[in-house]
């Protein structure tokens, strides 16, 4: 459907030469510089094709694994540059009779409407500046637009992508320049003469093939070719918690006897951060009171001292306990003693109970007895969790912010090491078709019992397992990223609202 509200962003939507803005809803990541291979390059005509009355299969948007399985010498691989929505050729610009002057009137007109052919030039109009363009909004018929990586000096045709088959590898039909809606790069967003958009969007698109043509993959999503050693999966990096390795360990574990999937083991992980697990604890600035309840650390009476301040500090309202260097003193002995460890979240109430029940007695207690009472205070402050703090807090958020910065990092690694997992699992598999399930590598290849039979079946065996991991490894990133970004705007949050108490 046409609208005449906002004009989107040049990133996105794609334009035609008339200037009509197409919102394709896609991530940039999804189509910038995209390589995809197709079944084969067809040479028939998709305005035939629909009035001939023959049924066209519209592919997803996403590329599929086959898609992105880009073979060296690049046979059978396009370049997306664009869209084209069902109705494309209702919003084509007219061609013009004649060569427009560069110094001709720079008069605004209106935006195509549907149905209307659009005059070329006399409008100066371009993508930068036309302020109200007509725009479509994402059409679920819409078809990718590709050009056929190929040698050579002609202009080189465009394609639409269709009928894809069960490894969504895809056909191609030819289709005409006007009806092409081209993403940013293929554009000049200044050119205000239509005709010299219709020369010169194009030649653009083929300028980027011939830069791939000529200077390799480097600026493309086509993979570098692999060697052996590229085929491992480099070892795990040492990241906070240990969360990268989880990204390789399909099924390698096991709960209560059934196996347990690498999402599952983060989520787990996750989960005891947020439930307060000690070894997760965020670092904090009061180091005197750390030690006291770091176990595996030896504390002086001057830590004891300091830690005394820094509650007195951090809590005002815990004045009113009249804690003592001794109440600290015995508190750390009793921990290493229980060989008890205070969840972060807990440590003010455990703080209070403790001081409370060492305080009800008439003389200071032996250490047998501060043991007792140190369990029984972690007790009740575990029973208690999820009280809401009612009190005035001094303590500023940079604690936290420091945590969600450090998890942050550690899922952005997580991520980074996902890929080049997926990146190895791809090197791996090879080139060539790949049958789509089991059933079909069976029935293709038990009838011959020889060598080089089995050798292939067994290929087939092993590029089905990775594609499936591969699915695996997208569906995690996806949940891991949407994980970070709500870290990341946490943090922000908390940053500005730790400046404002600062101001």
């Amino acid at each position: 459907m046409a609208d005449r509200n906002a004009k989107p962003s040049a990133d996105e939507a794609a334009y035609n030469f008339a200037l009509v803005a197409y919102k394709h809803g896609l991530d940039q990541d999804t189509y910038t510089d995209r390589l995809l291979k197709v079944r084969n390059i067809g040479r028939n005509s998709l305005e035939t094709e629909t009035t001939k009355g023959t049924e066209i299969g519209v592919p997803d948007l996403a590329p599929t694994v086959a898609e992105l399985d880009i073979p060296d010498n690049f046979a059978n691989v396009v370049l997306w540059v664009g869209m084209r929505p069902e109705d494309a050729e209702r919003y084509q610009a007219k061609q013009s009779r004649k060569t427009t002057a560069a110094n001709e009137d720079d008069e605004e007109t209106e935006p195509p409407t549907p149905g209307a052919s659009v005059a070329p030039k006399k409008t100066g109009l371009s993508v930068s500046n036309i302020n109200t363009p007509t725009v479509l909004e994402s059409d679920p018929e819409a078809l990718r637009v590709v050009l056929e990586l190929k040698a050579g000096s002609g202009q080189r045709q465009f394609f639409v992508l269709v009928n894809p088959d069960a490894d969504g590898l895809c056909d191609t039909y030819k289709i005409k320049k006007e009806s092409v809606f081209f993403f940013k790069q293929f554009r000049d967003d200044n050119q205000g003469v239509v005709e010299n958009r219709r020369t010169g969007w194009p030649k653009l698109a083929q300028q980027h093939v011939d830069r791939i043509l000529n200077t390799g993959p480097e600026t493309t999503t086509k993979k570098k070719k692999s060697s052996p050693q590229d085929i491992e999966v480099p070892a795990p990096m040492n990241l906070a918690n240990d969360l990268a390795s989880l990204a390789v360990l399909y099924d390698n574990t096991s709960r209560n006897g059934e196996k347990v999937g690498p999402l599952q083991q983060i989520l787990d992980l996750l989960l005891a951060v947020d439930n307060g697990d000690a070894r997760y604890a965020p670092p904090v600035q009061n180091a005197a009171l750390c030690t006291i309840l770091a176990i595996t650390k030896a504390f002086s009476q001057e830590h004891a001292r300091q830690a005394k301040e820094e509650i007195e500090a951090m809590w005002p309202a815990l004045l009113e306990l009249n804690i003592t260097v001794q109440d600290m003193t015995s508190l750390g002995n009793a921990l290493r003693a229980a060989d008890l460890t205070i969840e972060h979240r807990l440590v003010r109430f455990f703080l209070v109970c403790f001081v409370d029940i060492l305080h009800s007695t008439i003389q200071h207690p032996d250490e047998e007895s501060c043991v007792l009472w140190a369990k029984e205070a972690h007790r009740l402050a575990r029973l208690a969790v999820g009280s809401p703090d009612k009190e005035p807090r001094e303590v500023k958020n940079r604690d936290f912010i420091t945590y969600v910065d450090a998890l942050t990092h550690t899922m952005k690694s997580l991520l980074k090491r996902m890929d080049l997992h997926t990146q190895a699992l791809s090197k791996s598999q090879g080139s060539g078709a790949v049958p789509h399930d089991i059933d079909s590598i069976w029935e293709r290849f038990k009838a011959k019992p020889d060598l080089d039979s089995a050798i292939l079946a067994a290929t087939s065996y092993h590029r089905y397992n990775v594609a499936q991991i591969m699915l695996r490894d997208k569906d995690i990133s996806e949940r891991l990223e949407k994980i970070v970004a709500q870290l990341e705007e946490m943090s922000v949050g908390l940053k500005e609202l730790d400046d404002e108490e600062d101001d």
